[in-house]
């Protein structure tokens, strides 16, 4: 009988035996040992993360006690530290607290492949990284895709303002690859210790080997058309909050006193009802406020270094964009119907009341 502990592990608690336990410990320690720089905290927390997502995957499989055997697995798929620093003395620093363990620490590096996932590229964007991280996750030259996507939307007018909604779209749900870890599944390489520690190594120099000319050039125009959409959703803002009021003080005032004077601002017509049309319109420039915000901001962020929105707010974002665009066409739909109701009934009234009155 073996007793176990429960370790957290990036936020996730596991139940682990106390051979894999002390296993567990020496290897994390000895990570810690080989990455006491500036960069340690950040590549620690990634390879604990990976050893969390091996975990959760053993969990769900068999028993729910993490046994030497699983620690030994993600050893081995995740390296050694000496792999990067190429001193053993961290490895022999901890071998009498690993000589505790039933099994001796495995330190054979291992091929295993990693899939990728999609992430947008913090290293090499334009605007937000997507066509960057889009070309490295389809193994695709990233100029010649960033150039073909100008040429589409140049070349057929339609695909225009579609590849732009996607774009954001897409700007707003994908994370970005920050950390090493991110990185490494962003490439589809094996996150192993040599992996990760190379990952840092790399971001720590300086290098425009890949940035050639045509990068340049698209990346100068790039800021120059964000600069303009943001510029001209900047006015737009303002614009739309002006009629927002309109139509609120409009139905406000249709609703107390009778009054049309705040539609009659928005040169509307008179036929149907008035409070009808009014929220149809609010919802309308609401659904038009939030994609205008977040153009502004998005330009905000590239000149200014302003901060970006987090996934809830996005998610919270395009969730209420949803919501209003329904809410618009369930409204005027609403209003039409009304109207073609009334034009068609109004004939029959009059007759009606005419007779009457004879």
């Amino acid at each position: 009988m073996k007793k176990s502990f429960p370790a957290n592990i990036n936020g996730t608690v596991f139940y682990i035996d106390e051979d894999a336990y002390n296993q567990l410990n020496t290897y994390l320690e000895q990570i810690r040992n080989a990455f006491s720089d500036n960069d340690g905290d950040e590549i620690i927390s990634d390879i604990e993360a990976r050893i969390s997502e091996h975990f959760s995957e053993r969990v769900q499989q068999g028993p729910a006690v993490i046994t030497i055997k699983d620690v030994n697995d993600v050893i081995n798929k995740m390296g050694r530290p000496s792999q990067i620093t190429g001193n053993d003395n961290d490895d022999n620093s901890s071998s009498n607290d690993a000589s505790t363990s039933a099994t001796p620490p495995p330190f054979q590096a291992s091929n295993t492949t990693q899939n990728k996932r999609f992430y947008r590229s913090a290293d090499n964007k334009v605007f937000g990284g997507v066509l960057a991280g889009l070309g490295l996750y389809l193994n695709w030259n990233i100029t010649i895709l960033r150039v073909l996507t100008v040429v589409l939307c140049l070349c057929f007018g339609s695909l225009f303002w579609s590849v732009i909604l996607l774009y954001l779209l897409t700007w707003m749900i994908v994370p970005p690859a920050v950390t090493p870890l991110q990185k490494l599944e962003a490439s589809g390489q094996p996150v192993t210790m040599n992996n990760l520690g190379q990952t840092v190594i790399n971001n720590n120099i300086p290098n425009n080997d890949g940035v050639d000319f045509i990068s340049k050039v698209l990346s100068i125009l790039g800021k120059l058309v964000i600069g303009f959409f943001g510029m001209m959703a900047g006015i737009s803002i303002i614009i739309a909050l002006w009629f927002f009021i309109c139509c609120i003080s409009g139905i406000v005032s249709s609703l107390a006193w009778g009054s049309t004077y705040w539609f009659d601002l928005l040169d509307w017509e008179h036929v149907g009802n008035p409070n009808i049309f009014g929220l149809g319109c609010a919802f309308l420039i609401l659904s038009c406020i939030i994609p205008a915000i977040g153009i502004f901001w998005g330009a905000c962020c590239v000149f200014f270094k302003a901060k970006g929105a987090s996934r809830t707010l996005m998610i919270t974002a395009i969730v209420l964009e949803v919501i209003f665009i329904v809410a618009t066409l369930v409204a005027f739909t609403y209003y039409k119907t009304h109207i073609d109701s009334y034009a068609l009934i109004s004939p029959v009234i009059a007759s009606f009341s005419t007779l009457h009155l004879c």
